[in-house]
């Protein structure tokens, strides 16, 4: 903002610049995500003392995570001064030689990337003797947030591909999905997926991030085609000419309309048999529509409001809006994914209808800005939102479905996705308990 623009803004709306939003979770985390997902890797965290303090309050606090996978460098301001580089190679050759891991993370923190070396050159310094990739990622704090963090982590590991080899007819890869934690929302969604595409002749590659060894993922040179999730919608174009194969920027395949278009779109894409599609498509769509009829005779609570970063608050308002429900209110909670207008062009492909031009859209407000809406004040209204920082004596009162990340109150131990023609009646279903448990 120039000083000109600057003097024009009214006094009271010049603390927005220092608001608190609702979801605040730096690029490091989208990393950590990342490289979590990936049973057999590691992640070596650069970090200054204070920074360690810090990020592993916040990843016990937020996520509840294993450290298992994470180790720091604790560099301190003598070590800044001298070599600290040194404390990077310390760590990661001897992490891999006990540990033995198929890839290793690397990020920073502000500090480090504010002393002026040169990271990417100690690493690729470091890489010969690694005996696995090692994945640097610059991590600083006052910058992008946890999705830039995913798609950076995801296009440093597309790196290491060998796509000069042959793929595969009918092997696709998928690019960008967040899984944040191992558990039955994740798998399941993973599951359903993997059974759609089955069903038309296809057969999944690897999936970046899914819970596949790090083996898995850089075999995706099998895949002939790289389906790109909304998350790492930024490095489609990057990735296609990485890899010499297209890329099919989708969006999540959720609701009835939004999983039937994805398919559909994915299957012309990779060459599967369309008389096979039609008649799958067909036959899914019949049993679907049945189960969300039934959902919507069910469920007494027409208002909702959705608080979810810009690609699941999307999905989830589309299956909504299937079932009939009143949205007004949707709350984004990222800072890199598009905003207010990506979301309505999201919704209106994912549902292929015209959208109400009723929704009222906030871009990560802080909790203050928001709190006073009627759908948040204990008003009949169910929330699908994670787990999120909001005052107690105000949750307490809200029908909240816990959906995305962080989840903290909702555990799956059974199988339950959001995703495909199973995702919506899942869903749905959840919707419906909500409507009743309260109202």
């Amino acid at each position: 903002m120039t000083d000109e623009e600057h003097s024009k803004v009214k006094p009271e709306d010049r603390l927005k610049e220092f608001r608190i939003p609702l979801m605040n979770h730096t690029r490091y985390f989208g990393v950590f995500m990342a490289s979590h997902s990936i049973p057999d890797s590691i992640l070596v965290l650069h970090k200054g003392t204070g920074c360690k303090m810090k990020g592993s309050t916040h990843i016990a606090d937020k996520f509840h995570e294993s450290f298992s996978q994470v180790c720091w460098t604790e560099v301190t301001g003598v070590d800044i001064l001298t070599d600290s580089h040194s404390m990077i190679e310390d760590t990661a050759l001897t992490n891999q030689q006990r540990r033995k891991p198929g890839v290793i993370a690397v990020t920073t923190s502000s500090v480090i990337e504010m002393t002026g070396f040169d990271m990417r050159e100690a690493i690729e310094a470091i890489q010969p003797k690694a005996g696995c990739p090692l994945v640097y990622v610059p991590t600083p704090g006052y910058e992008g947030d946890a999705y830039d963090g995913l798609a950076d982590f995801t296009m440093a590991m597309a790196g290491f591909v060998d796509w000069s080899m042959a793929p595969e007819p009918g092997v696709i890869n998928i690019f960008g999905y967040p899984f944040e934690r191992y558990e039955m929302d994740h798998g399941a969604n993973i599951r359903e997926l993997k059974r759609i595409i089955e069903a038309v002749g296809l057969r999944p590659g690897s999936w970046f991030f899914s819970g596949q060894k790090a083996a898995q993922l850089l075999a995706a040179h099998t895949g002939s085609v790289n389906v790109v999730l909304p998350y790492f919608k930024k490095y489609a174009a990057e990735l296609e000419k990485l890899s010499g194969r297209p890329s099919l920027v989708q969006d999540l395949p959720m609701g009835l309309n939004g999983t039937t278009r994805w398919l559909e779109n994915v299957s012309r894409a990779a060459g599967a048999d369309e008389q096979i599609t039609a008649r799958f498509i067909r036959a899914e769509k019949e049993k679907t529509e049945l189960l969300l009829d039934i959902a919507k005779r069910c469920i007494g609570v027409k208002k909702i409001c959705v608080i979810q970063a810009t690609p699941l608050a999307a999905g989830c308002s589309a299956l909504a809006l299937e079932l009939g429900l009143e949205l007004e209110s949707v709350i984004l909670l990222d800072f890199s994914l598009g905003g207010g207008d990506e979301f309505l062009s999201a919704l209106a492909r994912i549902t292929g209808r015209d959208i109400p031009d009723n929704i009222n859209i906030y871009e990560n407000p802080s909790w203050s800005e928001i709190s006073g809406l009627p759908e948040l004040s204990g008003g009949p209204a169910i929330i699908i939102s994670p787990a999120i920082d909001m005052e107690k004596s105000q949750s307490s009162l809200l029908n909240i479905i816990e959906l995305g990340s962080p989840s903290s109150n909702m555990h799956m131990i059974y199988p339950m996705p959001y995703l495909g023609y199973g995702g919506a009646i899942a869903l749905a279903q959840r919707i419906m308990d909500a409507s009743a448990s309260r109202y």
